[in-house]
């Protein structure tokens, strides 16, 4: 994976919301770090999709959770503020620290190969996530 513009590592929550009447709903996932922030936009679909990916992911890692090794020198310069409509979102996990790795892509950024932003959250933030989507 390329490097992001900006990472979130010490994610205090992670959540997924829809806003709207049905039919007329628009989609976001909300992240949290320090004090920095992140709001994603996306459709109804890639939320779908991206939660059936967490819950695939968490059905093939070893139950026995991995040491939650601090990433903190990644951490988002304090007080950033992102909010974008994202085009691509990749998820994956580090299997020596146990964490998953959400990259979200800005449909409108000139660089699409480096993410706009990096969450990594923990496998119980990671399964309450999927759940709400």
């Amino acid at each position: 994976m390329a490097e992001p513009r900006v990472q979130f590592t010490n994610v205090s929550s992670l959540n997924a919301e829809a806003l709207g009447e049905p039919g007329q709903r628009t989609f976001r996932i909300l992240a949290s770090s320090g004090t920095s922030s992140a709001t994603i936009w996306l459709e109804k679909e890639q939320l779908i999709q991206l939660a059936l990916a967490v819950n695939q992911l968490m059905a093939t890692l070893p139950k026995e959770s991995a040491t939650m090794t601090k990433i903190d020198y990644r951490e988002a310069p304090d007080a950033s503020s992102l909010d974008f409509k994202a085009g691509k979102i990749v998820l994956g996990s580090e299997p020596t620290s146990g964490m998953f790795i959400i990259d979200a892509h800005d449909v409108e950024a000139e660089d699409e190969e480096d993410a706009t932003v990096r969450v990594w959250a923990d496998g119980a933030q990671a399964e309450r996530f999927a759940d709400q989507a």
